[in-house]
């Protein structure tokens, strides 16, 4: 038997996994994981991303378990390919988007699926977009010809019309359903209210057979539900202040220190105590 038998590890992708000088996962956090899942654990991204955003990390560090993508609205296991949805956005949020789209000229829509980011209108925001964003990028005609499922929708415009979109009457159009989260200067987010990283880690773990212990390990606000849902929950010491008071350990490094090696070995201490 392994140290790590029956253990879920789920990390956040980028401010956690990756680090925040240049975007890679350092050789220490790979090390560590890959001695984790040798050991009998299961790990698996949880991240905003969406799949073709992550082939590249998973040729790295290859996940033997679900992953959490597109904030908690698809699950993905890179082991077998195999794909669970957990929040896709309905039919009726045209209505929606047909008022953004005659309200703001200049605006660009995104619409994110399982591998695709698809736009309608170009601004000069898809340059930023693609500037953060390795994902596979395709242009429709209109936003209603992108197929489904639809995963995630960005709004991308100017900074003051973006601020006064995300804040104020627009999203009350869609009642309780939909959250807004207002994720760039430049950039409104929309999803599924139901949809987020704790409720896809529950599900995920109901996939997995003789699972004992959800670990999870986060550092920003999209991250909390995670941390709530877990047994043992860690972030690096960078993490916001929502994401600390969630949180049962709070590691001595950030995440340009290699905090998730640090936390994998701060479990094996706990598991070993015991």
């Amino acid at each position: 038997m392994g140290i790590f038998d029956g253990v879920y590890f789920v990390s956040d992708f980028d401010g956690t996994l990756l680090d925040n000088i240049d975007y890679k996962i350092s050789e220490e956090n790979v090390a560590a994981i890959k001695y984790f899942m040798s050991e009998g654990g299961k790990f698996g991204f949880a991240t905003g991303r969406i799949i073709s955003e992550l082939e590249d990390f998973n040729d790295l560090v290859s996940p033997n378990a679900p992953s959490v993508t597109c904030n908690g609205s698809l699950l993905y296991d890179f082991s077998n390919g195999e794909s669970t949805l957990v929040g896709e956005i309905g039919e009726d949020i045209i209505p929606f988007l047909e008022y953004v789209e005659k309200a703001y000229p200049n605006v660009m829509i995104d619409i994110t699926t399982d591998h695709t980011i698809y736009h309608y209108r170009t601004n000069s925001s898809i340059i930023k977009h693609k500037s953060i964003s390795n994902a596979d990028f395709a242009e429709v005609k209109h936003f209603s010809l992108t197929p489904h499922p639809w995963l995630k929708i960005a709004i991308w415009d100017e900074p003051e019309k973006i601020r006064y979109f995300s804040e104020n009457a627009e999203r009350e159009r869609l009642d309780k359903k939909y959250k807004f989260m207002y994720s760039y200067e430049y950039c409104c987010e929309i999803s599924l209210a139901s949809a987020d990283k704790g409720a896809a880690l529950l599900k995920a773990k109901k996939t997995l057979e003789n699972i004992k212990t959800v670990v999870a390990i986060g550092d920003n606000e999209n991250d909390v539900t995670m941390l709530k849902n877990a047994n043992i929950s860690m972030v690096p010491s960078n993490a916001v202040e929502d994401a600390k008071q969630s949180a049962d350990i709070i590691l001595d490094c950030d995440c340009n220190h290699s905090a998730v090696a640090k936390a994998i070995y701060r479990l094996k201490e706990i598991i070993l105590s015991k």
